[in-house]
């Protein structure tokens, strides 16, 4: 699956914060439910049940330069469930 993080998922985005960071924003613009982010790993809620995987590391290299305050630009990863 294509993660496409869009400048406005980046504009709406919150440093620091797992609920609002630009990626889980836009996994939850294509439907997943409760994601979250932290340095390393995406999870998301199906139902009761949560899971989790790595992210690749773009992903990865996008949220740190995030979470630093420093610029970052649109971009997308594939992702596997």
């Amino acid at each position: 699956m294509k993660i496409t993080v869009t400048a406005d998922h980046i504009a709406k985005g919150e440093r620091g914060c797992i609920c609002k960071c630009p990626i889980a924003l836009a996994m939850k613009s294509l439907g997943y439910k409760n994601p979250w982010v932290e340095c390393n790993k995406i999870y998301w809620d199906v139902g009761w049940n949560s899971y989790k995987k790595e992210m690749p590391p773009s992903a990865k290299e996008f949220i740190k330069a995030f979470d630093i305050g420093l610029p970052v630009e649109p971009f997308e990863f594939e992702f596997e469930l």
